[in-house]
């Protein structure tokens, strides 16, 4: 969806037909500036509504789960 210096990979399901595939890729090119890239195209937000929070029961400590890894074409 970038260009040559602006890089920006999309990916689509193959569920979809050929001709439900190319409306939705032009779809995505008409209203490309809609969509945010990166935090540096959503300036202007308000953090206290974007920011995530969690919330943790008080008297428990946070723990770091185990890493699963998942096939690559997953």
């Amino acid at each position: 969806m970038g260009n040559e210096e602006i890089k920006r990979e999309l990916k689509i399901g193959i569920v979809i037909t050929f001709k439900e595939r190319e409306e939705l890729i032009a779809l995505l090119r008409d209203y490309v500036d809609v969509f945010a890239w990166s935090c540096k195209d959503m300036s202007g937000l308000d953090t206290d509504i974007i920011v995530h929070r969690v919330s943790l029961v008080g008297g428990y400590k946070s723990f770091k789960q185990k890493l699963r890894r998942t096939h690559p074409e997953v």
